[in-house]
């Protein structure tokens, strides 16, 4: 049930918000309709609040003076110099850290007067954001739409039995046949499976994931292409391997993030918790021997290249979480996030701006919120049907 920006506000500098109410208080703030009754609650909350324990003062009157300047450059016709960061990092560390983002938000990212040529918010196509959905193709070759199957069985396959509950799809009553199925995610679309181990794979847009109905062998074995996020069931006795375009993962029992989109030029694995082996597919130095990774490091592959770096895992598994988080991320890089979320073609005309960007946004803000973020730091754009036309 939707709640006053008082209530959110509250929370906030409580810091007891969740990532849902948060989610809700970004859409309320992306309105620029709201700055005034934003700026009022504000100040009332500095007034009754500034002396009390455990609260935030100095952040929200940061906050406050962000509004206010918000609603100056509402009311000029002067152009602001574009800015190249959106928002601090790691909002829900504490409720000072998350006040300290959305003074960021709103600090940083000064409206822009409307030029002629530039879209009006109200023109643009409210895209939706993603949903949970996926094709499953079967062993026989029978596919099933599984956006909206909620709770039944889905299918039977040489003694397994393949229900969908609450939205995820989980493998009951181990089979004894050797056959595979593949589950793949459209842009716009993410899910959730659990494989017929116990082993849990959360599969980004655009992703895909091809298993044995039955893990029978000495080795479990999957394919991935995509991004996923994968909680492998532990299990000495049966070694735990995932291939992907440009690598082999071995793991015995272990959390971690791979993202292999053929797009972004290196396929980046992501190690949460535990201890994994990352091989690359093709010679290295004239070697295919693996590296090791430990909590919080990552593996970089390329083509007759891998390295170990040190991760950002929150960073890695922001998808997960409903958040689309950005380091230093250029306009392809953020542009291809929101391509494969939205269900967008994205084009670009002219050169493409130098920019970069650092933050968070939630991604269960509608797509023309998050390009109306975007045009504050001086990126144009049009919109088409689904065709998204970045502009200098």
């Amino acid at each position: 049930m939707p709640h006053t920006a008082e209530y959110y506000l509250e929370r906030l500098a409580e810091g007891s918000i969740t990532p849902e109410e948060w989610n809700a208080l970004q859409t309320l703030l992306s309105a620029a309709e709201n700055d005034a009754a934003f700026a009022e609650v504000l100040d009332r909350q500095l007034q009754q609040k500034a002396a009390a324990p455990g609260h935030y003062p100095q952040a929200v009157q940061h906050i406050q003076q962000g509004l206010a300047a918000r609603i100056a450059a509402e009311r000029s016709t002067t152009q602001v110099t574009p800015v190249k960061r959106l928002t601090p990092r790691r909002w829900m560390a504490a409720a000072a850290m998350v006040l300290a983002a959305l003074a960021g938000t709103w600090l940083l990212l000064p409206r822009k007067a409307t030029q002629p040529g530039q879209p009006v918010a109200a023109r643009t196509p409210q895209l939706a954001p993603g949903i949970n959905g996926a094709l499953l193709t079967l062993a026989d070759g029978k596919q099933v739409m599984l956006d909206t199957i909620k709770n039944g069985v889905v299918a039977l396959q040489g003694g397994a039995e393949v229900r969908v509950v609450n939205g995820a799809l989980v493998y009951e009553n181990t089979g004894t046949g050797l056959a595979y199925n593949t589950i793949s995610t459209p842009k716009g679309r993410e899910y959730h499976i659990i494989l017929p181990d116990g082993t849990g794979v959360w599969l980004n847009a655009a992703s895909s994931i091809r298993y044995p109905i039955a893990f029978t062998a000495k080795e479990r074995r999957i394919q991935i292409t995509g991004e996923a996020y994968i909680q492998v069931a532990a299990d000495a006795r049966k070694p735990f391997y995932v291939a992907t375009p440009l690598s082999q993962i071995q793991v015995l029992g272990t959390a971690f993030n791979i993202n292999a989109y053929e797009d972004e030029g290196a396929e980046v694995t992501t190690l949460a918790n535990g201890k994994i082996q990352v091989t690359g597919n093709t010679l290295v130095n004239g070697n295919v021997l693996p590296v090791t990774l430990l909590p919080g490091q990552a593996a970089w592959c390329r083509q007759k290249e891998l390295r170990v770096t040190e991760g950002d895992v929150e960073k890695a598994l922001a998808w997960k979480n409903g958040i689309f988080s950005f380091q230093d991320a250029d306009i392809p890089t953020v542009m291809r996030q929101l391509a494969r979320w939205y269900n967008v073609e994205v084009k670009y005309e002219g050169q493409i701006p130098a920019r970069t960007f650092e933050g968070e946004i939630g991604r269960t803000l509608r797509l023309d919120q998050v390009l109306r973020i975007l045009t504050k730091t001086g990126i144009h754009y049009e919109i088409d049907g689904n065709i998204v036309t970045i502009q200098p």
